[in-house]
């Protein structure tokens, strides 16, 4: 929860445990400060929260109240600030960074936001009803990282040298690992096709070839021979 430092949820946790530390006899006090010593968990990439801490506080309290929020949002591909109305029905921390999800009243549609690109949060006293048929687990289950792109078979083939690590992760939880003869393996997911996938087969270079769908392969390749024309 280190990630999460300078929110009210890593406040919150802290204040937590240590309510329960100091409920602990001598004997278990002692087995927690050797247990520090023995496991260590590091955070991977993350975002950091300290220069939005009241935007996290007023987020958190508008999910708890169903309040509805004014704000201004950044769009990461265009940089373009819009002043937008949002109905946040769930705080999800995903992939190191934290987002809101909710009703967006510009596009009239459920939309996730990233937190960190979220300013002025402001209470506009309107209440609103969660919609009955909001599903969290059900509205995340596609997602590869954090955007809900509509879900497609996808099917990967990667190098010997790659198949270890392959095996030896949960990717998704529609994923499917076939061995093959030659020592390939291929995984097949049922996954929404946007840029984090993309960027994630990318990050395997010529280890992997893209199977299907077409469209993915096309701007698999389409990438590769940009990048390979920056070297030449």
């Amino acid at each position: 929860m280190r990630i999460l430092e300078g929110t009210v949820f890593h406040d919150s946790i802290r204040s937590a445990l240590g309510k329960v530390r100091a409920s602990l006899g001598p004997e278990l006090q002692d087995f927690v400060a050797r247990l520090r010593e023995s496991f260590r968990v590091l955070p991977g990439p993350h975002k950091r929260y300290e220069a939005v801490r009241d935007v996290v506080r007023v987020l958190n309290e508008a999910v708890l109240e169903h309040v509805t929020l004014r704000m201004h949002y950044t769009t990461a591909s265009t940089g373009a600030v819009s002043e937008r109305e949002l109905d946040p029905y769930r705080l999800w921390y995903r992939s190191g960074g934290l987002y809101a999800v909710g009703h967006d009243h510009k596009s009239g549609e459920l939309r996730t936001f990233a937190v960190d690109r979220i300013r002025d949060p402001v209470p506009t006293g309107t209440h609103f009803e969660v919609s009955s048929d909001f599903d969290f687990e059900a509205y995340t289950a596609s997602a590869f990282g954090v955007a809900t792109d509509p879900a497609a078979r996808v099917r990967l083939r990667f190098e010997p040298h790659w198949t270890l690590h392959v095996k030896e992760h949960i990717w998704h939880p529609s994923q499917q690992i076939t061995e093959q003869d030659d020592g390939r393996v291929e995984l097949a997911m049922e996954v929404g096709v946007g840029h984090e996938l993309r960027n994630w087969i990318l990050s395997f270079g010529a280890g992997v070839l893209v199977l299907e769908p077409t469209s993915l392969r096309a701007e698999v390749q389409a990438e590769l021979l940009a990048a390979a024309g920056r070297y030449a």
